[in-house]
């Protein structure tokens, strides 16, 4: 999936379900950071939060780096087997089986039990905390949220590099009411569904594949798939608000707005959609607000100072890289293949 569907539909979802504007945001931030996490730097932060000291190692901060690159997706030549573990598995690829023993029980599938707990009991943790205390929470929920949803967009996949399980023939989509072939950038590499491009994230698309060259087609209309991850996730969020509201009530608009996929970068279905709810996400916004970047000595040339920071006081960007953190270890003490 993409913005569409882990920002602006999450959004609206949790709008539509009776959270509150602060609240809703909160959650679909962290939902869409999860595909912009790509820093893996480690920074010097002066006056570090104490609620961060979890991500220091020795002097230095450590980024929980939750997205790789599209060139580094695209080739995986960076990519051991450790990081496709601290990365694709833990935040796009749950496995279908805990403990994961083989490439077959770390294969996606939509609505796994393990992806489903882990929703549950980020769920539980925010019902538990009272509204002054609830941030830390509602980013979990969000980072969390991100990855249930994509079971149903990486059904089929494992984040890991192994063609038994990843291997894409005869790739095609719709266009103009005709399958063509998948032509242009797309991994040579059976790591995640990096064969099919990103087909699998595109809300709007129907597209179909072989998964070996002498099986039959797995055909998938994106669209309705994503639906069913979209109506058990605002019956989460109206477990959050007490609120009885019916899935029909937004059925209709929400499907139209995935229907139409990304549109250069505009929220702009979903402004007109949901006329009610503010749409606006900048993937810099929690890091510039949590960092004041130190100006190099230039008297000491030297001496590498680009990743020095002051601490601002906003907590958003930490708080995401401690849920991130959470998550990684829960699902990577359980991957043994």
């Amino acid at each position: 999936m993409n913005i569409v569907f882990h920002y602006d539909c999450i959004k609206a979802l949790a709008r539509s379900a009776g959270l509150e504007e602060d609240e809703a945001q909160t959650i679909a931030y962290a939902s869409q950071y999860v595909d912009d996490g790509q820093g893996d730097q480690y920074m010097t932060i002066n006056d570090l939060p104490p609620v961060a000291l979890p991500l220091k190692q020795g002097d230095d901060f450590y980024q929980v780096q939750t997205a790789h690159s599209t060139f580094e997706m695209a080739t995986d030549g960076f990519l051991r087997g450790g990081a496709r573990r601290a990365v694709y598995i833990s935040f796009h690829f749950v496995p279908k089986k805990k403990p994961a023993l083989s490439a077959a029980d770390c294969v996606v599938l939509p609505d796994c039990s393990w992806a489903g707990e882990l929703l549950t009991a980020a769920k539980a943790d925010v019902l538990n905390e009272s509204s002054e205390s609830r941030l830390p929470t509602l980013i979990r929920l969000g980072v969390i949220t991100h990855s249930y949803a994509d079971t149903w967009s990486h059904q089929g996949f494992a984040g890991l590099h192994d063609g038994s399980v990843n291997d894409v023939h005869d790739c095609q989509f719709v266009k103009d009411g005709t399958y063509v072939p998948l032509t242009g950038i797309r991994s040579p590499f059976p790591i995640g569904h990096g064969m099919a491009s990103t087909l699998p994230d595109e809300s709007q698309t129907t597209w179909r594949y072989r998964p070996r060259e002498d099986a039959e087609f797995i055909t998938r209309n994106n669209t309705d798939e994503f639906m069913k991850p979209a109506e058990v996730i605002f019956r989460h969020f109206c477990d959050l608000t007490g609120q009885t509201v019916a899935f029909d009530s937004i059925r209709d608009r929400v499907q139209a707005c995935l229907a139409l996929g990304q549109i250069e970068n505009s929220h702009g279905p979903w402004l007109k959609a949901f006329p009610g709810i503010k749409f606006a996400y900048d993937k810099d916004e929690w890091q510039n607000a949590a960092l004041e970047p130190v100006e190099p000595d230039y008297s000491e040339p030297s001496a590498d100072s680009s990743l020095t920071f002051n601490a601002k006081g906003d907590l958003r960007w930490f708080y995401f890289h401690l849920a991130a953190l959470q998550q990684r270890k829960a699902i990577m003490g359980q991957i043994r293949c």
